[in-house]
């Protein structure tokens, strides 16, 4: 019996243990207090403590935050979400979440667009979102990314009955009112306006003028009243991220509509061109310019408005900065806006009304704001000494220079330039004095100013006599030459062949002035001019000093001079004059490629298959040339207007590998 009762009390014992540790002690938590059982887990100011076994006893331990905003823990029948709070994580009770507020549902292009305001109080209540129609039974997901209030379903008949639900992650839900579809209203005229980026007269240039007169003018009401209109000017290369907002003809938003954008619009001078990631109308994915006057749109870009009747729109510029005119002076003057070689792209927005199609489609539909982008290139490098920076390409080590330094009326190096007279054959230079240019060259003339310039002086003379005794012969096509200037080349001392070539130049001003940094081939004495080939890195304008220009010269055919001559040129607008203001001229040279820039942006690109020519001259060395030389009236520099002196300083000269390619030659003892 002894024996029978003791294990009777042992189990008893046993059982009665094991139900006291099923309610675990909470009563104190905090950090070392007594606790039971070891394992048992407990929630206090956000943090989470544990039961942990030390000794013999148990003790709370310090707590943690939790380490994953988003996650769960659910203790007995309680569930924590990890909550971002305060800069901590901290455990919060899951609440019951809200039932969806404001809910609206209407027809658009496409499908059923509803919206409601999601439980912005504790969004980590609420798991996700379904809906059901016609208070039905049967409840569907909404699916992921419904936390900011959208969902867009097939279309629906309106009148149709929609319910939105929220369920929390603990499983419990609360469902809104019954809400009716609207359906999408007929409209037949609309007002359009630019909300992002802001344009108007005080950052634009104003045509409201121009736009009244197609407005109100009997023969060209083109567009309906309100319509304005804007030049606005922008950069090379800009991303145009438009935003426009959609009123229909009761001043209400118009919303989840197909809108457009008519890129380089219709009849207008456009010529910019663009790409974009956007859907085109006829399913491409880049906008070119069109030519000026053409009678149909560049493209459409298809886009849908919002809730609030708003369309966003994003497109890139692509047009090359080294055609592009420098930003001029004032940014609401039209005239300077649409001087220059202008680039120019016309946007302008479109919502095609019920009654209409887009070949139906009349400007008088709607009133809106019409922009034209105007685009500039970016300021020039201003830093005289920084390195060359050639997109997609590589600059290397220098490999020549002339920094001109010397004391002031030093003549320029005679081991490097040659000083030429007036001369048309190929062992002087070639290609000197012709074109019925009106001065003499005299070596004279081109002299060094102490502070590290060379300066070609060009002198207004009212006789021959006044010709300094180093002059060459007047070639003019009178013989009544009125100027003294000077030409300089490497001719037979210095030849380059391919590399980046850059002088840093400021022309002289005053009409007649034609300043030139060019390239001959060596080869000039053995196949003459043009086989030879001519690079003209930089031609200036004296009469426009914001205009450059630049050309390649060779031959169509075997022959020599000059039935078969031909040249591609190019050009670049300045508002920082060219003449009286340095700049930058450079060739990037490679086999079979020639481009030039102006303050390193590109305006001429070359390759034997873009000329029109069998025959490619510029895989040869060349020497380098500088000179002033003076047009007839009318001609490349203009008119003469009465200046006396001029002066074109070169701060230096140099030549660089490029793409690991190019080398300088001296040539000793010429």
């Amino acid at each position: 019996m002894r024996s029978r009762l003791l294990v009777m009390v042992t189990i008893s014992a046993f059982i009665t243990a094991t139900f006291a540790t099923t309610k675990p002690s909470f009563a104190g938590v905090s950090y070392g207090s007594a606790c039971s059982p070891a394992g048992s887990k407990s929630v206090l100011n956000g943090k989470l403590y544990t039961c942990v076994k030390s000794g013999t006893k148990a003790k709370w331990n310090a707590g943690a935050h939790c380490s994953l905003a988003g996650s769960t823990l659910r203790i007995s029948n309680i569930l924590y979400v990890c909550t971002r709070r305060s800069n901590l994580n901290m455990l919060q009770v899951a609440k019951v979440p809200s039932a969806p507020q404001s809910v609206s549902a209407i027809n658009g292009d496409g499908g059923t667009y509803v919206s409601f305001a999601p439980d912005s109080t504790n969004p980590l209540a609420t798991q996700s979102y379904d809906y059901t129609i016609n208070n039905g039974t049967s409840w569907i997901s909404a699916g992921l990314g419904t936390t900011n209030g959208s969902i867009t379903l097939p279309l629906l008949t309106a009148n149709t009955q929609i319910k939105i639900r929220a369920t929390n992650l603990a499983g419990k839900s609360v469902a809104s009112l019954a809400t009716s579809v609207r359906d999408k209203k007929f409209i037949t005229s609309t007002t359009i306006r630019l909300t992002s980026p802001v344009i108007n007269a005080t950052n634009s240039g104003d045509n409201s003028g121009e736009m009244s007169h197609y407005i109100s003018d009997p023969d060209k009401r083109w567009f309906a009243a309100l319509t304005t209109y804007f030049d606005h000017a922008a950069l090379v290369g800009d991303v145009l991220n438009l935003t426009y907002r959609f009123l229909d003809q009761d001043g209400v938003a118009v919303p989840f509509r197909t809108v457009y954008l008519r890129v380089n619009r219709a009849n207008s001078s456009s010529n910019a061109s663009f790409s974009t990631t956007m859907t085109t109308i006829n399913g491409h994915t880049s906008v070119t310019g069109m030519a000026n006057g053409a009678d149909q749109n560049g493209l459409i870009l298809i886009g849908k408005t919002d809730s609030l009747g708003n369309a966003n729109f994003s497109l890139t510029n692509t047009d090359n900065a080294g055609t592009a005119p420098g930003v001029p002076s004032s940014l609401t003057s039209v005239s300077q806006l649409r001087g220059g070689n202008r680039i120019v792209g016309q946007i302008a927005p479109m919502f095609v009304p019920d009654n209409k199609t887009i070949s139906t489609f009349a400007e008088t539909s709607q009133s809106y704001d019409l922009i034209n982008f105007d685009f500039f290139k970016p300021a020039p490098v201003v830093n005289p000494n920084s390195p060359p920076v050639v997109a997609g390409h590589t600059v290397g080590n220098l490999l020549w220079s002339d920094e001109f330094t010397g004391n002031a009326n030093a003549p320029f190096n005679l081991s490097v330039w040659n000083g030429r007279n007036c001369g048309q054959t190929a062992a002087n230079g070639g290609g000197t004095c012709h074109n019925n240019e009106q001065q003499f060259y005299a070596p004279s003339a081109a002299t060094k100013d102490g502070a590290g310039n060379l300066v070609i002086t060009t002198t207004h003379i009212s006789s021959h006599s006044q010709a300094p005794s180093d002059a060459g012969q007047c070639l003019s096509d009178n013989r009544t030459c009125s100027f003294v200037s000077a030409r300089l080349d490497t001719q037979n001392k210095v030849s380059f062949q391919y590399g980046y070539i850059e002088a840093r130049i400021s022309n002289p001003s005053g009409g007649g002035n034609w300043p030139a940094f060019w390239m001959l081939g060596d080869n000039i004495t053995n196949v003459s001019w043009p086989n030879s080939g001519e690079l003209d890195i930089m031609e200036g304008v004296g009469s426009t000093p914001t205009h450059t220009t630049g050309a390649i010269h060779y031959n169509a055919d075997a022959s020599g001079c000059c039935g078969g001559h031909r040249y591609d040129a190019g050009g670049s607008d300045d508002s920082n004059s060219f003449s009286g203001n340095y700049h930058r001229y450079g060739i990037a040279w490679l086999p079979n490629s020639v481009d030039l820039y102006v303050d390193g942006y590109r305006f001429l690109h070359a390759t034997p298959e873009t000329i029109s020519s069998q025959y490619w001259p510029f895989n040869n060395p060349f020497f380098l040339i500088l000179n002033n030389a003076i047009g007839p009236d009318g001609g490349f520099g203009g008119t003469y207007d009465g200046w006396s002196t001029s002066s074109m300083k070169i701060d230096w000269v140099r030549a660089y590998q490029l793409d690991s390619q190019g080398a300088v030659t001296t040539h000793p003892n010429p």
